[in-house]
């Protein structure tokens, strides 16, 4: 399970093969709808990606990992109008091709 965060050294590894990774995920799209973080794309970016994963990373790690399945958690994807699906969308526009859902609460995997 990843947290907050950014690709940290030995995550691939650590998710090498995994049935199943769940992490927590941050839009890139949709950054300048994000309603903190700062006034500008700029200001955002700098301290949102200092604590959360870019699909482009996840998409990224998850592949090179071969993860089973992905799941999603912790999702700010500000998506306007929303859409629930606005990151797996996004996972699948940056190339991602495996098994991914958004959770809900009270899933099980």
């Amino acid at each position: 399970m990843g947290g907050d965060g950014g690709p940290a050294e030995g995550l691939i590894e650590a998710v090498q093969g995994a049935d199943v990774w769940l992490q927590e995920i941050m839009t890139e799209k949709n950054l300048p709808n994000a309603p903190w973080g700062g006034e500008s794309v700029e200001e955002k970016e700098r301290t949102i990606w200092g604590s959360h994963m870019k699909p482009s990373a996840l998409a990224k790690i998850a592949s090179d990992a071969k993860v089973k399945l992905l799941v999603l958690y912790h999702e700010q994807n500000y998506s306007d109008p929303y859409d629930p699906d606005a990151l797996v969308k996004e996972l699948r526009m940056l190339g991602f091709e495996g098994a991914v859902v958004s959770s809900r609460d009270a899933d099980v995997f």
